[in-house]
């Protein structure tokens, strides 16, 4: 939300969608205006595990999103290196 709010951008936590008739919930969905009648979305699909498999599962959720979002982001946990 920080990263949306630096860039003059308006982050909305939880954004519900309805995608092929499924209720869904955008963990971060940002609009911006680029002029007075023309405005850009990005959503960011969240995952938390720092296995491939957290990633497979936000990369299924961000597909079914750009159906209705242009740019659609996948944020995921950092593996720990021990």
């Amino acid at each position: 939300e920080s990263m949306f709010e630096k860039a003059c951008s308006h982050p909305i936590s939880k954004f519900p969608i309805n995608v092929q008739t499924i209720s869904k919930r955008v963990d971060v969905c940002s609009a911006k205006w680029l002029s007075d009648s023309q405005f850009e979305t990005t959503t960011v699909e969240c995952k938390l595990g720092d296995n491939w498999s957290a990633v497979g599962d936000g990369l299924n959720q961000a597909l079914a999103y750009q159906t209705i979002f242009p740019k659609v982001y996948i944020a995921a946990q950092i593996p720990k290196h021990e």
